[in-house]
């Protein structure tokens, strides 16, 4: 989430600082937003990307501030500390979307659109990189 969020400001900066009354292309804009967060070749170089001690929302719900989502490509994520006994419940990707439950301490995979969705997840550089590829659409409103 915090993620998107930075994409999403480095984006409108990028937008912002352009030319006034710009005749940029989608594609000019997001190279732009790319080579401001490092350039294509440094994201590609990323390996593993790790959030941990940020406080997670959702609707009414807020975690303790003890958030923990981790990447690995190519295409791997769990939220949820493993490592932390306190966790009840993780979340992942690993070529299948699952959740383990601590209680009754069980693996379930899921399937279909649940399974879609954690896929996407995994790719942690999204959305722009590679976003023709990877099926994206971009439009200029």
């Amino acid at each position: 989430m915090i993620y998107k969020l930075v994409t999403t400001i480095s984006l409108c900066i990028t937008v912002l600082y352009a030319k006034p009354q710009t005749s940029l292309t989608i594609d000019e804009i997001i190279n732009k937003n790319i080579e401001a967060r490092g350039g294509y070749a440094a994201l590609k170089n990323i390996q593993t990307l790790i959030y941990s001690g940020g406080t997670y929302h959702e609707g009414d719900f807020k975690s303790d501030g003890n958030s923990f989502m981790a990447y690995k490509r190519p295409n791997y994520r769990i939220v949820g500390n493993p490592e932390d006994t306190a966790t009840d419940i993780l979340e992942g990707y690993d070529g299948g979307s699952w959740e383990w439950y601590a209680t009754p301490g069980v693996v379930v995979r899921t399937v279909a659109a649940a399974n879609a969705t954690a896929h996407r997840g995994t790719d942690f550089e999204e959305p722009f990189v590679d976003y023709k590829t990877k099926g994206n659409t971009v439009a200029m409103r």
